[in-house]
């Protein structure tokens, strides 16, 4: 009899244990409390798996191995801004495409970060892009940036991990291009993705038209 109401207690407290939620959200109005909350649950083992107003984690990590995330802010010129991202790539964090943030893994690796600027006149494929893929980097976001005076300056940024002995720089031995949908009409350009992406190109975002009042993508 005692043995039964042993075994009784013992169900009782394991069935008032809930199981730990697989996923989490953390509202991201704010990106300060966002982050903090964010790094809140990254300390009991979450990552971010989708970005947007809402952040949603899910479990992935046990306790210390856990993730770790910055705000990115580009209320600064682009220089300071390179140097900064750069700073925390060599710290191990990871830019995070269209989330504002920089994600550190369990077990981090370095990164390096590169920028062009997108050019409103000139080839329609500037070698600056061309140069930086070459030598190993990905195309990953585009930044605008503001000026006191005139107007602002819109930024694509690039990115490659770090490694202790890089493989020989061959232009286009990364697998890595960048094309342009450039056409007036967005049915058109529309045409122009749905080519580009049979040929595995994906969308990066919106570029600069050379057709005079037309649209573009990268």
């Amino acid at each position: 009899m005692r043995g039964w109401i042993v075994l009784l207690c013992a169900s009782l407290l394991s069935a008032q244990v809930a199981p730990i939620p697989k996923y989490k959200v953390v509202k991201a109005d704010k990106p300060e409390p966002a982050i903090a909350a964010l790094n809140t649950l990254a300390d009991q083992g979450y990552r971010l798996l989708v970005p947007g107003p809402m952040l949603i984690t899910r479990l992935e990590s046990t306790p210390p191995d856990t993730y770790r995330y910055l705000e990115i802010s580009s209320k600064v010129g682009p220089v300071q801004f390179l140097n900064w991202v750069n700073e925390q790539g060599a710290h191990g964090y990871r830019w995070v495409p269209d989330a504002g943030l920089m994600e550190k893994e369990p077990h981090p690796r370095n990164y390096e970060y590169a920028s062009a600027r997108i050019p409103e006149v000139g080839p329609r494929k500037p070698p600056a892009f061309s140069s930086l893929i070459s030598l190993g980097y990905r195309p990953l976001q585009f930044v605008w940036f503001s000026a006191w005076v005139g107007a602002g300056q819109t930024e694509l940024f690039f990115e490659r991990e770090l490694v202790e002995k890089p493989k020989p720089e061959v232009p286009g031995s990364a697998g890595w291009d960048f094309a342009i949908a450039d056409a007036l009409r967005a049915s058109n350009v529309q045409k122009q993705i749905d080519a580009l992406a049979k040929n595995d190109y994906r969308y990066l975002g919106r570029y600069v038209s050379r057709k005079g009042g037309g649209q573009a993508a990268l």
